[in-house]
């Protein structure tokens, strides 16, 4: 099952299209974000995976911008790096079915490059 369209962004990677939706909280003891994506067009193969919301908040502050306590979406700098993440071990959206389940990405992700300006979708970063 395909994620919906509606309450969904579109982010291009390497000229692909990937469809992604997500949440990240903290409030009332919770501390982590879950992002879901998945090809645009003909998607097959979703990729699952997870982060601590603090440490990507501060990360943010560190080039001068804060993210919300409660946002309805991930920083798209946030989806391409795990986008590419996924591709570097074994994701193929366009093959097979399921989820493949990337676990807790903290140590994983390079917030390093972080740019304050990349809450813009169309950013290419």
């Amino acid at each position: 099952m395909a994620l919906p369209r509606k309450k969904t962004r579109v982010l291009d990677v390497d000229g692909v299209q990937f469809r992604y939706v997500g949440d990240a909280s903290h409030m009332t003891g919770d501390d982590y974000g879950i992002l879901i994506i998945e090809k645009a067009e003909n998607a097959r193969q979703k990729v699952r995976a997870y982060f601590t919301y603090t440490k990507l908040a501060l990360e943010y502050r560190r080039v001068g911008h804060a993210l919300s306590h409660v946002i309805d979406y991930m920083p798209p700098y946030v989806v391409r790096q795990t986008i590419l993440y996924a591709r570097e071990h074994g994701w193929a959206p366009d093959e097979g079915g399921g989820i493949l389940d990337l676990g807790n990405l903290d140590e994983k992700l390079d917030f390093s490059k972080l740019n304050p300006e990349s809450q813009d979708p169309g950013n290419r970063y």
